[in-house]
């Protein structure tokens, strides 16, 4: 997996992958997507691999409408995070943040 920041927040990204690596989640790369101005939160799925997107999703706690299909063989991960403006929003927005980022890296 992948998580790219989409919303411009410095460090954002970061905290995202300890999250997820805390919770088991194997990501291979952050850094920032395409543009600043994502205003959702969405998984974007690379392969056909329903496990990993039930995984990722029940560790999100997002549901399936934030998917969104690339299905792209010759890319180097399963699924690409991208954390929009709504990233306060999100349910696991306070565990992410309570993450002591200068632990996890």
């Amino acid at each position: 997996m992948e998580v790219l920041n989409g919303c411009g927040v410095s460090g954002l990204a970061q905290r995202f992958t300890n999250y997820l690596r805390r919770e088991g989640i194997d990501v291979i790369y952050t850094g920032n997507a395409d543009r600043m101005d994502y205003a959702i939160s969405h998984v974007i799925q690379r392969v056909d691999d329903p496990a990993k997107i039930q995984d990722a999703l029940e560790v999100l706690q997002l549901d399936a409408s934030r998917i969104v299909r690339q299905e792209n063989a010759s890319q180097h991960v399963d699924l690409t995070i991208i954390v929009g403006r709504d990233y306060e929003e999100l349910e696991i927005y306070p565990r992410v943040m309570e993450i002591d980022e200068a632990r996890e890296m």
